[in-house]
């Protein structure tokens, strides 16, 4: 950048010209680091919104994805389980939901660095937890399959990363927003398709009563 100033207001004041020069290239710098540190940002929530998106139209059911989208945090979550666990006591059916606790503490801790790192709409995180409930709820009608269920997200919950370890490796913001995008799109996968197994095994036409299964 050049920066024009009048012969004798140098000379006479040189360290004011210099004071000016470099203050002016300071802003510059903090101006071009803010719009990349913006661009990133958006760059991030982009890759989350394409994620949701294409859960969406691969899910290509309006009325289901109301019904998860209804459950957006992990309190609203374990008030479900809690509800599908006191179903199964009263049928003498009860199993432990418990044990998806290491599922449901990763959960939590990636979503809260989502919170800091990409924030986006609720509505985006809100598919972190809302295919869980129907999962449960849909799998509960068939000991086999709830088991099943149960036992993959245990696993699961023991391999994950733990995501407030991942932002101290990953220094780098970009990066961690990276990571956190790609197990977006990972578990989003993992929920349509065991979605799709369930609805078809059910017998569920799109848009039904997600309670009544025909498992």
């Amino acid at each position: 950048m050049l920066i024009m100033v009048h012969p004798a207001a140098e000379l006479t004041c040189p360290q004011t010209y210099l004071h000016n020069s470099l203050r002016a290239c300071l802003s510059t710098r903090q101006r071009r680091d803010a719009s990349a540190t913006m661009a990133a940002d958006q760059a991030g929530r982009d890759a989350f919104n394409r994620a949701k998106m294409d859960f969406e139209k691969e899910l290509n059911d309006p009325g289901l994805l109301n019904d998860i989208l209804s459950i957006s945090t992990p309190g609203e979550l374990w008030d479900a389980m809690h509800q599908i666990q006191t179903e199964q006591e009263s049928k003498g059916q009860l199993r432990y939901l418990k044990k998806v606790t290491p599922y449901l503490d990763c959960l939590a801790a990636y979503a809260g660095v989502v919170e800091v790192f990409v924030q986006v709409k609720p509505d985006v995180l809100a598919l972190v937890w809302g295919p869980i409930k129907f999962l449960l709820l849909w799998s509960s009608q068939l000991k086999q399959s709830f088991d099943a269920v149960i036992n993959t997200m245990t696993t699961i919950g023991e391999l994950l990363p733990r995501f407030q370890r991942t932002v101290e490796i990953f220094k780098d913001a970009e990066k961690i927003r990276e990571v956190l995008a790609l197990f977006f799109e990972d578990i989003l996968d993992f929920y349509l398709a065991m979605l799709k197994l369930f609805r078809k095994s059910c017998g569920l036409p799109r848009s039904s009563n997600i309670g009544m299964c025909g498992c």
